[in-house]
């Protein structure tokens, strides 16, 4: 199934399409206005936050690497309620809770994010490896709750003027690290990008694709079915990027068939001191799709850094 905390000020409804020959019907959210929040400020149907891996504890105070989860989410929160114009909805890619997907985690988890709801904005979350489905739509009371789409994954489409974003399930087993789409996804996935091949499709998930060979008596820590997600993207030419976390870094690589593969900066610890933690402004437009970091740390040198995906084709990168 899907889940999604919608403010009560808004207007969106969900909705159901037909089913897709064997997939069930696919849950859209959308489309989304423009629209005041209760505090005056307006907010852009084109201008998404999306924040990766908040690892929210049941204790607020924890601390891990030196960084206290709760602490950094509010900061991130912060930081995008400050936006002069705000993004229409909020998407939070997976391990929003610490390690075990804990009910006391989610309770947490869900005090930031009334936060978000509180100013007029939609969130909306995947699954990392340290979540538990179960625990987290029991903590999200309040939300609206879709079609299963793909049985035992929590999938959803969310549909805006410029293109379609795919929010897709890699939780494989609680905190355990690798990730997995599996075949039943896959093919959703696939029928689902083909029937909307009308529009720009950026696909939205926790783990990180893995390519290179596992060393003896080492765990996969990124997607074990890498190849085959790289080759439903690859053969459909609306796809424009896979968004993910996981690794808690900040980079553009791309597939060999050219799909933009884009790695979010956590909003908790980082595993390289050098790096940035933080979120990213995603916004569409009729031309191109724009990534840009927006660091908790303001003077980290890579804080504002803009990756423009041009529309004209998969390999139409430039950086400002």
């Amino acid at each position: 199934m899907s889940f999604h905390l919608i403010p009560s000020t808004r207007r969106q409804m969900l909705t159901a399409t037909a089913s897709v020959g064997a997939v069930a019907a696919m849950t859209l959210l959308g489309p989304f206005e423009s629209q005041a929040a209760e505090s005056g400020v307006e907010s852009d149907p084109n201008f998404w936050a999306l924040i990766a891996d908040t690892h929210i504890s049941e204790d607020a105070s924890a601390v891990s690497r030196g960084v206290n989860m709760f602490d950094n989410f509010n900061r991130v929160i912060d930081s995008v309620l400050a936006e002069t114009v705000r993004p229409v909805g909020a998407i939070i890619n997976g391990d929003c809770a610490y390690l075990k997907g804990k009910p006391g985690d989610y309770a947490n988890f869900k005090r930031c994010v009334d936060r978000l709801l509180a100013a007029g904005m939609s969130v909306h979350a995947t699954m990392g490896n340290h979540d538990d489905r179960g625990n987290f739509y029991d903590a999200m009371s309040g939300g609206k709750a879709g079609e299963t789409l793909v049985e035992g994954k929590h999938v959803t489409v969310i549909e805006t003027s410029h293109a379609n974003l795919f929010l897709v399930d890699s939780l494989q087993q609680v905190d355990h690290v690798t990730g997995e789409l599996g075949s039943a996804q896959l093919d959703w996935l696939n029928a689902a990008l083909a029937a909307r091949s009308g529009k720009l499709a950026i696909i939205v998930g926790h783990h990180n694709p893995q390519v290179s060979p596992v060393e003896p008596g080492k765990l996969l820590t990124g997607l074990a079915d890498t190849a085959a997600l790289f080759d439903t993207m690859d053969r459909h030419s609306n796809v424009k990027a896979y968004v993910y976390g996981h690794t808690h870094d900040w980079k553009l690589t791309t597939t060999p068939g050219g799909t933009h593969l884009v790695n979010q900066p956590p909003s908790a610890y980082v595993f390289n001191p050098a790096r940035p933690s933080g979120w990213t402004r995603l916004r569409l437009s009729p031309a191109a799709v724009q990534f840009q970091l927006v660091s908790v740390d303001t003077l980290h040198p890579q804080h504002g850094e803009q990756l423009q995906l041009a529309y004209a084709s998969k390999a139409g990168t430039t950086l400002p």
